[in-house]
């Protein structure tokens, strides 16, 4: 099997070698009795590894470091765990979202703002692709998958239109 890295958290992983992390994470799950792959038993083998494998590289051994990297982590769990109830809303929502990595906004801001709803909604769509391309095998999904096509077509033509109307409007100013 071919490995390849995604993104975490919109970052890239240090220059690793995927393969070899791949090939690692799969001996690790085999030798398990349940052929379960869990965080602890990669933490142990990365700890027992030689300091040049890539999945001793792939974590962060310097203490003070690595609690400052996790104390990030916390902070976005706390971010993400708040939510609200809003008017016009099934069910609590997210009280906080992140547009394109440059923050958190207040979700009632990025509700009211045409701008940032389009980029939320832009932003949505990607992230439901990337759910499409993870569970790409269970057919039982297809008809999800077509509502999901039928919004993002209608929101590109929506913002290509908008694109259109804003470049016009600029040309006749100019003129």
């Amino acid at each position: 099997m071919r490995y390849i890295f995604g993104d975490i958290f919109g970052e890239k992983l240090p220059s690793l070698s995927a393969q070899e992390i791949g090939e690692c994470l799969e001996t690790i799950r085999r030798d398990d009795e349940r052929g379960l792959l869990f965080i602890d038993a990669v933490v142990e083998a990365a700890q027992q590894s030689s300091g040049r494998s890539s999945l001793f590289k792939a974590f962060e051994w310097d203490t003070k470091k690595a609690a400052e990297k996790y104390r990030r982590v916390q902070a976005r769990q706390l971010i993400s765990s708040l939510y609200v109830n809003l008017p016009n809303m099934k069910g609590p929502v997210r009280a906080y979202v992140a547009i394109r990595g440059k923050g958190y906004r207040s979700i009632t801001e990025v509700m009211s703002d045409s701008g940032l709803r389009t980029e939320f909604l832009t932003e949505a769509l990607k992230k439901l692709q990337g759910v499409r391309h993870q569970y790409e095998g269970l057919s039982e999904l297809g008809k999800v998958y077509v509502e999901i096509e039928k919004v993002r077509k209608h929101h590109e033509t929506k913002r290509h239109k908008a694109i259109r109307s804003s470049k016009s409007a600029r040309t006749v100013k100019v003129a």
